[in-house]
């Protein structure tokens, strides 16, 4: 988003509702002390949905570093 739409973190953190320095450390991958529910009230802003899931096979951290990594990606769109 940032390079394709030719925005400023400043403009994204108002699109958004965050601050500018949250919005560097978000498009650095900095993830872990922002909530789920910020998570996904960014990816609402940003025009995605949100599918939740969950089944009985235990998954690991791996997993949660991936989503992570997603988040980083549809951030910089």
């Amino acid at each position: 988003m940032v390079e394709k739409a030719e925005l400023t973190q400043v403009e994204i953190a108002a699109r958004i509702g965050m601050t500018q320095p949250a919005v560097s450390r978000m498009l650095k991958g900095m993830t872990r002390n922002i909530s789920v529910d910020k998570l996904f009230s960014v990816m609402l802003a940003l025009g995605h949905e949100i599918e939740i899931t969950a089944d009985e096979t235990p998954k690991d951290s791996a997993r949660l570093q991936d989503t992570q990594r997603k988040l980083q990606d549809l951030i910089a769109i």
